[in-house]
C-alpha cells in the first residue's frame, strides 16, 4: 500500500539571467510510488534533481523552485491528498508529524545558540497544545535514550557536539513526532566512516521500531547497499531506473546504472575504475530524446529522437532504456 506518490511530477528553477529568463529542469515527469514500511533510495550525480524531487516531495516549495505540473499525494486518514491543493496551514499540520526532513548539514537545523533541550522543546510546542514541559522534557530523555543517545547532550550547545553527534541529534528531532514519512537528503555528507555508519544504523533502528517509509537521497551507493530495500537511479532531472536493492546491484540494466555499480571499490579489486564519460547535460537545454544518449557508448538512433518511458522489466525492475523496450515512445522534446 502506497503512503506517498508522485504522478508526473515536474518542478523547475525560473531564473532571471541578467534579463534573460532561464528554466531549469530539475525534476521533469517523474512519477514514484513509495510503499508503507520501506527504506527507498535515491541516487545519481550531482545536478540531477535528487534534492529538488525530495524538497518538492516535501511541500517545500520556494522561489526560484516551481512546480509546472503533476501531484505529489500523500496517504492520509486512508485518503490519497494532493498536497499542493491545500493552503499552508494545512501542508503545515502535516508536516513532521506525517512528513518530516532532515536537510543537508546539521548545523542548518539546529540553533547554535540555543541548548538542544531548547530546539526540542520549541519544535514540539510548534505542534502540540496543552503540554507539560516537564513530561515533554521527560518524554525528550526516555526518547534519546531509546536511541542510544545520552540525555546529557540535551544541556549540550551544538557546537560542542561532534558532527556526527550533531547529526543523530538532528535525525532525532525529526523523528520525535513519530512520522509517517522521513524524507532525509544526504545525512551522510562530510562525515567519517564511523560516523556514517552510526547514522544509517539510526535509520535503521528508527525505521523497525516505528515502522515508517524512509526516502535516503545520496550520491554514495555504498550507502544505499547498506540501508535501502528499493532504489531510484536519477539522471538529468528523470529517473532511469529503478528497483530492488539487490536487482540493481546484481543485475544493472541501465547503462549509467552500469557505470555507477562499477565504479564502487570492492576488497582485493585492484582494476581501474572507469566513470561515464563526459559530463552531466545542462538541464537549461537538455539534449533531446534519451538524456544519457552524448554519453552512451551503446547509444542508437531512435535514443537521439524519442524518451524512453520507464517501464517494467521483470519483477517490479523498471529501466527507461530502448535496449530492453520499443514501446510507447515519447514524442521529441520541443
Amino acid at each position: 500500500m502506497s503512503v506517498l506518490k508522485t504522478e508526473k511530477l515536474k518542478s523547475y528553477y525560473e531564473l532571471d539571467n541578467f534579463g534573460t529568463k532561464q528554466v531549469v529542469r530539475a525534476v521533469d515527469d517523474v512519477s514514484i510510488e513509495l510503499a508503507e514500511n520501506e527504506i527507498y533510495g535515491i541516487a545519481g550525480e550531482s545536478g540531477c534533481g535528487k534534492t529538488t524531487i525530495i524538497k518538492t516531495m516535501f511541500g517545500m516549495i520556494e522561489p526560484p523552485l516551481r512546480v509546472v505540473g503533476g501531484k505529489v499525494l500523500y496517504k492520509f486518514n486512508g485518503k490519497l491528498i494532493d498536497i499542493f491543493s491545500l493552503n499552508e496551514e494545512e501542508r503545515r499540520k502535516l508536516k513532521w508529524e506525517f512528513v518530516s526532513y532532515i536537510p543537508q548539514g546539521s548545523m542548518s537545523v539546529l540553533n547554535p545558540v540555543a541548548k538542544i533541550i531548547d530546539s526540542f522543546w520549541d519544535f514540539i510546542r510548534a505542534h502540540k497544545t496543552n503540554i507539560n514541559k516537564k513530561e515533554i522534557e521527560a518524554s525528550i530523555a526516555e526518547y534519546l535514550d531509546a536511541l542510544g543517545l545520552p540525555s546529557k547532550i540535551l544541556i549540550a550547545y551544538p557546537h560542542q557536539l561532534s558532527g556526527g553527534m550533531r547529526q543523530r541529534v538532528t535525525i532525532a528531532l525529526a523523528t520525535i513526532l513519530k512520522p509517517r514519512v522521513i524524507i532525509a537528503d544526504e545525512p551522510t555528507t562530510a562525515l567519517d566512516v564511523i560516523a556514517q555508519r552510526s547514522v544509517i544504523q539510526l535509520l535503521k533502528e528508527i525505521q523497525t521500531s516505528q515502522k515508517n517509509t524512509i526516502v535516503m537521497v545520496t550520491h554514495d551507493m555504498a550507502v544505499h547497499a547498506n540501508i535501502a530495500s528499493r532504489i531510484a537511479i536519477m539522471y538529468a532531472g528523470k529517473i532511469v531506473e529503478e528497483g530492488r536493492v539487490e536487482d540493481i546491484f546484481e543485475n544493472a540494466l541501465h547503462p549509467y546504472s552500469t557505470y555507477m555499480i562499477r565504479s564502487l571499490p570492492k576488497v582485493g579489486d585492484k582494476s581501474y575504475k572507469v566513470s561515464a564519460p563526459g559530463l552531466p547535460p545542462s538541464l537549461v537545454n537538455p539534449p533531446k530524446g534519451c538524456r544519457f544518449h552524448p554519453r552512451c557508448e551503446r547509444v542508437m538512433e531512435r535514443c537521439k529522437i524519442h524518451i524512453p518511458n520507464l517501464v517494467n522489466i521483470n519483477n517490479e525492475h523498471r529501466v527507461a532504456c530502448f535496449l530492453y523496450s520499443e514501446e510507447a515512445e515519447h514524442d521529441e522534446i520541443k
